[in-house]
């Protein structure tokens, strides 16, 4: 549900029209200095997904189990990529039961 959730465009699930992201809206062509502005705000933006996510899951009828709870998102990384001429982000999710494994966008 965490992936769907942050790679979701807003309003593209009939089932679920609120879930959604606009994380693909935030890069383009950018400058150096957007870039570097991007890297410091992105952590604010992605705390908010990681609450909205976390109220989502204690709305579900369904009980997650620890291994499909959130428990925090982190940022590992952004960089350009020359080869293929974009953003390649990396996201670590954390669950309840403390696994971890890395989002790549």
């Amino acid at each position: 549900t965490v992936i769907k959730r942050i790679l979701t465009v807003p309003g593209s699930d009939n089932a679920y029209p609120q879930i959604g992201s606009n994380i693909g809206s935030l890069f383009g062509t950018m400058t150096v200095e957007e870039a570097d502005e991007m890297r410091n705000l992105f952590p604010v933006f992605l705390k908010g997904i990681e609450e909205e996510v976390i109220e989502e899951q204690l709305l579900l009828e369904t009980v997650l189990e620890p291994s499909e709870s959130l428990s925090k998102l982190k940022l590992h990384s952004i960089d350009y990529d020359n080869t293929a001429l974009g953003w390649i982000i990396k996201i670590l999710v954390i669950t309840e039961a403390n696994s971890e494994f890395l989002i790549t966008l």
